[in-house]
């Protein structure tokens, strides 16, 4: 900086000089609270719905239906274990798991085998199903309508029991569960069953859905 000469003439002007060198002090900044503070603002929760219009988290599925979901597939899976096994091994497994063996008559034997196996024994097993008349088709049948658990053709699931009935009499004379079901087939886990060409055992087979008189959802 160049000072002229102080005299009482030019005192101003270097005044005047000089202030135009100098500069304002800075003031601080002063942050708002809830940037300096963050808990003193907005508590907002992303998993929640904000009140500035975000979408709400979908409500997740019942438990119920997950737990029924679960179940239908692990009987499914329990049936898989067994299809192609011969009467004499079934009748056995049976004995073994503390579920008679009526010779002819054991389809709801081995479908009763193949169900408690998935729910882990038969302490587990739904009160209707663990104390209805199991061995008898229709004794299925009448303790499912009982309790509520017979359903139309259009909610089988795979993993649910379908009762065959022969003769059209609306009497199921045979139990099976179901494996899949495509237009008017129906594809089942069956016990005392005979393939063409197979002895008598547990097998897949192929059924008409006409030949179905009842759905049953013994997963509740």
């Amino acid at each position: 900086m160049i000072y002229a000469p102080f005299t009482a003439t030019n005192y101003t002007s270097n005044l005047a000089s000089n202030m135009a060198y100098m500069t304002m002090p800075t003031m601080p900044m002063i942050m708002p609270p809830m940037l300096i503070f963050p808990t003193l603002g907005f508590n907002f929760d992303s998993s929640k719905s904000s009140s500035f219009g975000g979408n709400s988290t979908p409500q997740e599925t019942s438990s119920t239906t997950k737990s029924n979901g679960s179940m239908l597939q692990r009987i499914v899976d329990s049936c898989k274990k067994y299809m192609g096994k011969g009467v004499a091994e079934m009748k056995q497994l049976l004995k073994n798991a503390g579920i008679a063996f009526h010779n002819r008559l054991w389809c709801a034997d081995g479908g009763r085998f193949f169900i408690e196996q998935a729910y882990g024994g038969k302490e587990n097993l739904p009160e209707w199903y663990k104390n209805c008349h199991y061995p008898s088709c229709v004794g299925v049948l009448n303790a499912a309508k009982k309790a509520g658990k017979v359903v139309s053709k259009s909610q089988a699931k795979p993993g649910m029991i379908a009762l065959l009935d022969w003769n059209g009499d609306g009497k199921p004379q045979h139990f099976s569960i179901i494996k899949e079901i495509k237009g008017d087939v129906v594809y089942t886990y069956e016990a005392n069953t005979t393939p063409r060409g197979k002895g008598n055992g547990a097998y897949c087979q192929t059924r008409k859905l006409s030949q179905v008189c009842a759905i049953v959802d013994v997963t509740a």
